[in-house]
């Protein structure tokens, strides 16, 4: 369950390339509030190692985990998660950068991490299930009992700039 919290912290890392070309919730590019800083929201550091010991993240693990990163961004494939396989991927991604829109190193200091907080999608709607997956509410789009599917995997649907609707990524 997202809210017991029981699994261990989570981070984004970036380099300083990543703040100068890109923006990152409230922050515009090249801009990282000192209030961030100083809030904790935002870890700075001018090596890795620095950065992993500010967050609490094991040194060893995280030079080979940005190794191994750098490795796949230089190639162009990401062999764990995939980014920049699909055409949903690269739309979203800065097409400008080669080989891969949705990769690039590590590299250029300061290192930054920021820690991710698993949650749910806030939606304008959906199907209303119960903790078993099994919908509450009789509507239009509804299945007979018989026809429910094991597991609900919805479509999640949330309002945009981009338009009147944006999909989450895959289930």
């Amino acid at each position: 369950m997202i809210y017991e919290n029981r699994a261990p912290p989570v981070f984004m890392v970036f380099d300083q390339e990543n703040r100068n070309r890109y923006a990152m919730g409230t922050m515009l590019p090249g801009i990282t509030p000192e209030r961030f800083i100083k809030a904790g929201y935002i870890k700075r550091a001018d090596t890795l190692e620095a950065l992993a010991v500010e967050a609490g993240i094991d040194p060893a693990g995280l030079q080979q985990t940005i190794a191994r990163f750098n490795t796949m961004a230089a190639a162009g494939r990401d062999e764990d998660f995939h980014k920049g396989d699909s055409a949903f991927d690269r739309y979203a991604g800065d097409p400008a950068h080669k080989p891969n829109p949705c990769l690039g190193p590590l590299a250029k200091a300061p290192f930054h991490a920021m820690q991710i907080q698993a949650g749910d999608l806030g939606t304008k709607g959906g199907l209303l299930t119960n903790a078993h997956d099994r919908f509450c509410a009789k509507t239009a789009l509804s299945f007979p009992d018989s026809m429910q599917p094991a597991t609900v995997r919805p479509v999640w649907l949330a309002i945009s700039i981009r338009g009147q609707a944006v999909p989450s990524a895959r289930p």
